[in-house]
């Protein structure tokens, strides 16, 4: 395939489309409700109940569905939240009705939200109508006035777009669109509800980025003016909020490349300057025909999601992200080699527009994108949301499975690959996906074929991860943990120390060349006879010992790290910690760990920081 010059628009590329004429007419809604049944036969019967349940709580109370659950109704979306506002009811006596049906607290008392957890395990948001009023900067510079007697057109205006502000009532189901949002959802078009509340917030930005990837095709032109004329105010939005919006972009889009072009072209993209380097950065026409950086990015974004199902669920998020800023390093001055560098002798001809080196200078831009988001550090499987420390590792490793095929490695150095990935949380089999969707960003997308729904794009390279990746897994003993611990050494007759450190990484090192735990031992011992033991005497040669109380053990050790963990009622939280640490060295470094300074020192060290880390959380 002819490539074209690098950094060429790619024809990819899908900018905000020009609306015609007839579109750029105001709507205006339908004044009188329509019925529509058939949308009441998709609600689940639970949240019929409760509804009618709650308009009996009083003799003028309505209650109405509202929001993106009624553009997912009439788009046949699966719903997740339920959200119904309730009218005639203040919010006292609106907690106090939710807590009749089931567990029921307030999440929002500011806004008026209470959260409804029905017996059945769905859960419901339910809100008193309002109106905000803008008084400062940021989300907290808004006024909110509960109002739970206003009209619902009244109560709809502060709703961002339009398709967004249509309700459905019940137990009627009929269908209240006071501004045209059924005719823009047909249309797909994202239209600001009200222009003059819309800039009020500026996390609507970010809405629309992620509504118009999933819910939407077009932005409309007055909109479009209004998102740029917030584009300064992100910096007062909680980067909380922001990081849910980038979630759901990722997260639920078939295409999240369309909500990255929508940022370029809406000019938000200056507020992530990790990605708002990348259009322009070019890339070799042989390796990448796609054209820059940027589309490059984009492609890879949306081979990822094509890839998602396929990723356990827990990695599904910090894979997303990772596909997204893998190659933010190529940005970085002096990775990507330019004509001028060529042609002042610095690199040969061959080296132009290459950027050897961009996934470990991508490391550290990576984790600024997820930090500025304030993303957790370290990853947390339960929770499945996306690290500093997981995202920026499989940056920094994503050309590894490249390295390591081309080069014929062999079992040690998948190994070690494998514990660089769980050192952040992650493993082998997930790196191999974020190479797959790599691979995927650089094929057009007219000539790719899923028979099954199967991403099926040539990627020698995360199938040879893969394949490392099932054998791992296959293994009786495990070929990435490391199989010889500090207890091991201390039953050959090492004694606890320094020499731990350097007998563990030979050990770890013999275990990547394929030996056994027993073949391992047997090779420490004749290489570095214990200096205590030279031979390993049987057990009933030894000298009994008299063997000293838990309580003196404690109180040795107490006396030698400057005192007890901390015994009052209120630092059990810390005492707690202390314990736990002194027995995570116990084990790692044997009986007699705090003899030595240098793991004294490490200790006492992990022993402030954890202390810190206590007492952040508690304020």
């Amino acid at each position: 395939m002819a490539g074209r010059p690098a950094g060429s628009r790619s024809r990819l590329r899908r900018p905000v489309m020009i609306l015609r004429p007839r579109t750029l007419r105001r709507r205006r809604g339908r004044r009188n409700p329509s019925p529509r049944p058939d949308l009441l036969r998709k609600v689940p019967s639970e949240v019929l109940v409760a509804a009618e349940k709650i308009r009996q709580a009083g003799r003028n109370v309505r209650t109405n569905l509202v929001g993106g659950s009624v553009a997912d109704l009439l788009s046949n979306r699966p719903i997740k939240d339920w959200d119904i506002e309730v009218f005639g009811l203040t919010m006292k006596d609106l907690l106090r009705t939710a807590k009749k049906l089931g567990k029921a607290e307030e999440v929002g008392k500011a806004f008026g939200v209470v959260k409804l957890y029905l017996p059945s395990g769905l859960d419901l948001d339910l809100s008193v109508p309002r109106r905000d009023n803008r008084v400062g900067k940021g989300h907290k510079g808004i006024e909110v006035v509960l109002d739970p007697n206003m009209t619902y057109t009244e109560a709809a205006r502060r709703r961002d777009f339009t398709i967004n502000s249509m309700a459905l009532t019940f137990p009627s189901g009929e269908l209240i669109d006071p501004f045209g949002g059924l005719q823009d959802l047909k249309e797909g078009v994202l239209r600001a509800t009200d222009p003059k509340l819309f800039v009020q917030d500026p996390l609507r930005g970010l809405r629309a980025m992620q509504l118009l990837a999933r819910k939407a095709k077009v932005v409309h032109p007055d909109t479009m003016r209004l998102i740029k004329s917030i584009k300064g105010e992100y910096k007062d939005l909680p980067p909380e909020r922001a990081f849910e919006e980038w979630r759901k972009l990722l997260m639920k889009s078939k295409r999240p490349s369309v909500g990255l072009q929508f940022l370029q072209d809406s000019r938000w993209i200056e507020n992530f300057p990790e990605l708002a380097a990348l259009p322009g950065v070019p890339q070799s026409p042989k390796w990448h025909p796609e054209g820059d950086v940027w589309e490059h990015t984009k492609l890879t974004t949306d081979a990822a999601a094509k890839l998602r199902p396929y990723v356990r669920e827990e990695y599904r998020e910090p894979f997303m992200f990772g596909a997204m800023l893998h190659d933010v390093g190529k940005a970085v001055p002096g990775i990507t080699v330019y004509p001028e560098d060529v042609e002042s002798g610095e690199y040969p001809a061959d080296r132009l527009y290459t950027a050897y080196g961009h996934d470990e200078a991508g490391r550290s831009r990576a984790r600024s994108f997820m930090e500025s988001l304030k993303a957790q550090k370290r990853h947390k499987s339960e929770k499945g949301t996306a690290s500093v420390g997981l995202v920026g590792q499989l940056v920094g490793l994503h050309m590894q499975p490249s390295y390591l095929t081309t080069g014929g490695a062999g079992k040690g150095a998948w190994a070690r690959l494998a514990r660089k990935v769980e050192a952040e949380g992650g493993d082998l089999r997930l790196l191999a996906r974020i190479k797959q969707a790599d691979d995927g960003g650089s094929v057009p997308w007219g000539e790719r074929n899923f028979p099954e729904g199967i991403p099926d794009w040539d990627h020698p390279f995360s199938e040879t991860a893969l394949r490392w990746a099932d054998e791992f897994e296959k293994a009786e003993e495990s070929a990435v943990k490391p199989m010889v611990l500090g207890r091991d050494l201390m039953d050959l007759g090492y004694s606890p120390g320094p020499n731990f450190s350097t007998l563990l990484k030979k050990a770890l090192a013999l275990q990547d060349s394929g030996l056994g735990k027993e073949e391992i031992l047997e090779v420490l011992t004749q290489q570095h006879p214990p200096s205590s033991a030279p031979s390993r005497a049987p057990k009933t040669s030894r000298k009994p010992r008299a063997k000293k109380s838990r309580g003196e053990r404690r109180k040795e050790v107490d006396e030698a790290l400057g005192g007890p963990c901390p015994q009052r009622m209120e630092e059990r939280i810390e005492h707690k910690f202390c314990r736990d640490l002194r027995t995570k060295y116990r084990r790692e470094y044997g009986e007699g760990w705090w003899q030595d300074e240098k793991t004294k020192a490490e200790y006492k060290a992990d022993l402030r920081e954890g202390y810190k880390k206590i007492k952040a959380r508690s304020h």
